[in-house]
């Protein structure tokens, strides 16, 4: 068993990512509205408190989005397998996932900024 992952291992891995962040960047960026910069810039606390709150809301409807991958006979089989997939995980292998829970990941990780319009 070889610990340390193949360079096609890490093309498999990284490459989706890549791809879906870059688009769906390019479409936040024309679809969303713009939003300007506020005049003046909130405290650090203001700050801390926004990003642990946005960690912390994340972290839940991730938690959540794991669950019903796992629970959901469907979504087990057809989608969460993807990220099973791997015999010889590594670090970047946790981001190996099917782009339908890429586009859930993602949703997840961003829904608590626009709640919290940060």
């Amino acid at each position: 068993w070889d610990p340390f992952p193949t360079l096609r291992q890490m093309v498999r891995s990284a490459v989706p990512q890549i791809i879906i962040y870059t688009l769906l960047n390019i479409l936040g960026w024309h679809v969303l509205p713009f939003r300007a910069l506020p005049l003046v810039a909130p405290t650090i606390a203001e700050l801390v408190g926004g990003v642990v709150a946005c960690l912390v809301m994340a972290d839940f409807l991730i938690y959540w989005e794991h669950y019903f991958m796992h629970r959901i006979p469907y979504l087990r089989h057809n989608i969460h397998s993807v990220h099973h997939s791997s015999l010889h995980p590594f670090s970047w292998e946790g981001g190996l996932v099917h782009p339908a829970e890429d586009l859930i990941v993602v949703a997840c990780v961003a829904t608590p900024a626009f709640l919290l319009q940060i």
